[in-house]
């Protein structure tokens, strides 16, 4: 299953501490051929965890996911996003071109290892 709009909203941890993704609105099979995206952009506040292709007009697959679920890790570890721009165009242009900032940069005691992996 591909979620295709991961963001911080769509996870929520259970009283015993486990991570859950809810609002499967608009999930697809992982082998189901996408359409082509006639949809507008979606918001800043999901933008920000789109992929490079999702923000170039191409539907996202699981991989698109796995990009949001890591722009995800790294607000948590840093408290910034890796892209971030109150213009719809600057932040899809920053998510598509430019490489994230190491999360070491944002919070030092971050292991190199774990910055790289993020």
């Amino acid at each position: 299953m591909v979620h295709r709009h991961l963001n911080p909203r769509n996870v929520i941890v259970t009283p015993e501490g486990v991570a859950r993704i809810v609002d499967f609105g608009l999930p697809r099979a992982s082998d189901e051929a996408a359409p082509p995206s006639d949809s507008p952009r979606p918001p800043l506040d999901r933008l920000a965890y789109a992929a490079p292709e999702q923000v170039s007009g191409r539907r996202g697959d699981g991989r698109a996911d796995l990009y949001a679920l890591g722009v995800i890790l790294y607000e948590l570890l840093t408290g910034e996003r890796p892209h971030d721009s109150s213009d719809l165009a600057s932040l899809s242009f920053q998510i598509a071109h430019t490489p994230a900032p190491p999360l070491t940069r944002f919070n030092r005691q971050v292991s190199p290892a774990s910055s790289r992996w993020c």
